[in-house]
């Protein structure tokens, strides 16, 4: 299910579908501690374009902390316990 919504980034716009892609990464893929850097890069190999990943990332990380899956420590960010209980749910 990962490798799907993944894939579907490059055709995809939906500000879910990147959430939910950039979730995954911070559950499965770059678990523990990560930069919003570190998730663009990561991100960035997902759909090739750097500047429009940061902000995607961006997005996404403020979308998710506002629902409380993940948290955001000084310029870092980590998945909430709700966050990794619900990607296990659904991925």
């Amino acid at each position: 299910m990962q490798d799907q919504r993944t894939r579907d980034l490059t055709r995809s716009p939906d500000p879910d579908v990147v959430a939910g892609a950039v979730l995954g990464l911070l559950v499965s893929e770059l678990p523990g501690l990560q930069t919003p850097e570190e998730l663009a890069r990561k991100f960035a190999g997902l759909n090739g374009d750097a500047k429009h990943a940061r902000m995607q990332v961006e997005d996404a990380l403020s979308d998710l902390a506002a629902h409380g899956l993940v948290h955001r420590i000084e310029e870092f960010v980590i998945a909430s316990q709700a966050g990794i209980r619900g990607h296990g749910l659904t991925g």
